[in-house]
């Protein structure tokens, strides 16, 4: 039956990365069958003329390269897609081939499907500027999952299928050709078995060109058909296929009579949309129908997949055989997986739902969990993710209650994010939400909200001038990337005595590393001087002698006389002492130069200058790596660092951290 999902979130495709296995995978069932295979490994599956490659098809070397597109005699000529491997990933041309050489207009992609070039080629080699593409560019070529095991390969412009591509589903059927805005234009549908149809779209409609069952061939286009068929292209295209295979998947299924004999039974055939077709060649499933002739019986349908597993079982009122979201069910419905598994439960009453609502993965796990009420989601609908995670929003009377819903992750954080743009709502916490913990006797305050956790503490430093040193830690726990530029998003001011507020500079690395500099330079030039005055002098040496002398002495002298004449004696004497002293001094200095003496000191003097230099350095060093800088945290990513703010007077000082608008506010009294 018509399953009758809501549309609650944004629809998000799942975009896989370019890899030589992922492609591997999508195309092996593909090349199950083939038209032709060669003793090398080789394939070729596609359109054939007087057994030449001609028309469209795919050729696979055994060495992992593929080619989809246009072929004549043999050789690659027209349009296509070239992938060639390139280790574990791929590189990738789309354009115009003549006789197997790239020429003409075509694009050039990397392995991550950014557009390298787009421009001309002659021989294979480009003829305009190179590289021409932008990794930013909205063309890319990339793997797109689209459900069901089926997925789009090809090139795409903001997320759109727009250009040359590839649809594989999951039973080995293919369709690729030009793609705009996730409409087909002309292609092939290549079927598992190697049976295929040549079809032109136009909107919703596509006429068949021809096909294998036409046995056509290149250059008998007389043959073709131009039979309108009805084809809905959505964009997360399942299992939609003309089925022309010869198939009997009905053959076993009772049908008509065979299991009611009195009762109506009808057989309805569908498409992947739940539009009515008129039989099981264009069908993707098909309902048996039974209406009792007995009014104690209730109307009773049984829904299969056109390979014949069931999908759906229920009770109905009426049945719309050209809309299936037109017919009218009542009572429990109950829907599979090709696999047997429940799919989905739920409830109508008169055509409406009502009660519980229950889906499904196809491995056993619920996915969507609601309530309904005459038709309108009422209560709180979950829809759980991948790991643990939900989305959650309580709704009344088919509308949400609020502007948001809730998005969970593993980890059980939470994260508001807006109905109208699906963006994420981030909210400044109250103060009330501040908690503070105690590391080693520092208290720090931190706010757990919007899936972060952010913490500071506060201490004061005299390092190259006064600041606050603010000690701060930043963990994501949500599931989204977030930004933070210490010296954008952090503001800080002071208070005094009198609630006088001035405002305080947050420093920068790049600010504050500069300041350093600039103080070890000066402290490094005074070390400089100091030490070179001092090896200047290191080869001289003074030497000082000193002489002193002294003397002393006494002579005496002792005499008498006489003298005999002629008027008598004369008689006479003496005596004499003298004494004498003195004393000498002397000094003298002799200066030598001692040039290994000299060379030594010049040696030690470099070496603590270079030893002062390289303490310098370190320091640097070690500020750099602890300050804080612009980061980008991922989910699941811790920064942890430090930023200075100027200090002067005051009782408090305020800090407040924005981040992505939500402003966590912190409180500290000056610590005497």
């Amino acid at each position: 039956m018509l399953k009758k999902s809501i549309v609650f979130f944004t629809l998000f495709c799942t975009v896989i990365s370019l890899c030589a296995q992922s492609w591997q995978t999508a195309f092996n069932k593909s090349l199950e069958k083939v038209n032709t295979t060669f003793a090398n490994g080789d394939k070729y599956k596609g359109q054939l003329y007087n057994d030449s490659f001609e028309g469209m098809g795919i050729y696979y070397w055994a060495s992992g390269v593929y080619y989809f597109g246009d072929w004549l005699n043999g050789r690659f000529n027209g349009y296509g897609i070239y992938f060639v491997p390139e280790g574990s990933s791929l590189s990738i041309f789309v354009g115009n081939f003549i006789n197997g050489s790239m020429s003409g207009r075509g694009a050039y992609y990397n392995n991550q499907g950014n557009l390298i070039y787009s421009g001309n080629f002659s021989n294979g080699q480009p003829t305009d500027s190179y590289p021409s593409g932008s990794n930013h560019s909205s063309n890319k070529f990339q793997t797109i999952e689209l459900g069901n095991g089926s997925r789009y390969i090809g090139e795409t412009k903001e997320g759109a299928a727009n250009g040359y591509g590839i649809c594989v589903w999951e039973n080995g059927d293919l369709w690729f050709g030009n793609w705009v805005n996730w409409a087909r234009g002309k292609g092939i549908h290549l079927f598992h078995n190697a049976q295929w149809i040549l079809q032109s779209y136009s909107g919703n409609d596509f006429a068949v060109l021809a096909s294998s069952q036409d046995q056509y061939s290149s250059g008998n286009s007389n043959q073709s058909s131009n039979l309108q068929r009805s084809s809905n292209n959505q964009r997360n295209i399942t299992q939609s296929r003309s089925n022309i295979q010869n198939t009997n998947n009905l053959n076993n299924t009772p049908v008509g009579n065979n299991a009611f004999s009195q009762e109506r039974v009808d057989t309805i055939f569908y498409d992947k949309d739940w539009k009515g077709v008129p039989n099981r060649s264009f069908a993707d499933f098909y309902r048996i129908a039974v209406y009792p002739t007995n009014e104690n019986y209730k109307k009773i349908f049984r829904d299969f997949y056109i390979t014949g597993e069931l999908q759906s079982t229920g009770y109905f009122i009426s049945l719309d055989k050209y809309d299936d979201s037109r017919s009218v069910f009542e009572g429990e419905c109950i829907g599979y997986f090709k696999n047997g598994k429940i799919a989905h439960k739920y409830t109508f009453s008169d055509g409406k739902l009502n009660g519980e609502y229950l889906t499904f993965t196809d491995d056993g796990l619920t996915h969507i969990k609601a309530n309904f009420i005459n038709g309108e989601l009422s209560g709180i609908f979950t829809e759980f993710i991948d790991e643990g995670a939900f989305l959650q929003a309580e709704f009344v009377n088919g509308k949400p209650k609020d502007n948001y819903y809730i998005m969970s992750n593993s980890n059980g954080q939470l994260l508001k994010i807006s109905f109208s743009n699906h963006q994420p709502i981030w909210e400044s916490p109250s103060v009330s939400e501040r908690k503070t913990q105690y590391r080693d006797g520092s208290p720090w305050q931190y706010y757990e909200k919007n899936g972060l956790l952010i913490a500071q503490t506060n201490t004061s430093t005299n390092d190259y001038g006064k600041y606050h040193r603010i000690d701060i830690i930043v963990s994501n726990y949500s599931m989204l990337p977030i930004e933070f530029d210490p010296k954008k998003d952090i503001l800080a001011f002071s208070l005094d005595k009198k609630r006088k507020r001035k405002n305080l500079a947050v420093w920068s690395s790049d600010e504050y590393m500069k300041k350093v500099r600039r103080a070890q330079n000066r402290a490094a030039f005074a070390v400089a001087l100091s030490e070179g005055l001092a090896a200047a002098a290191a080869g001289y040496s003074t030497s000082t002698t000193n002489t002193s002398s002294s003397y002393s002495g006494r002579s005496t002298s002792v005499g008498s006389a006489y003298a005999l004449g002629s008027g008598g004696v004369a008689y006479g004497s003496y005596a004499g002492i003298s004494t004498y002293s003195g004393s000498s001094y002397t000094r003298s200095t002799t200066t030598t130069y001692n040039a290994a003496a000299a060379y030594q000191a010049q040696v030690l003097s470099r070496q603590r200058i270079a030893d002062f230099s390289d303490a310098q350095w370190n320091e640097r060093n070690a500020i750099q790596k602890g300050y804080l800088k612009k980061n980008t945290i991922y989910p699941g990513e811790t920064i942890q660092g430090y930023i200075h703010i100027t200090r002067v007077k005051g009782n408090y000082v305020n800090i407040t951290m924005k981040i992505n608008g939500a402003e966590y506010i912190y409180d500290w009294r000056y610590r005497k």
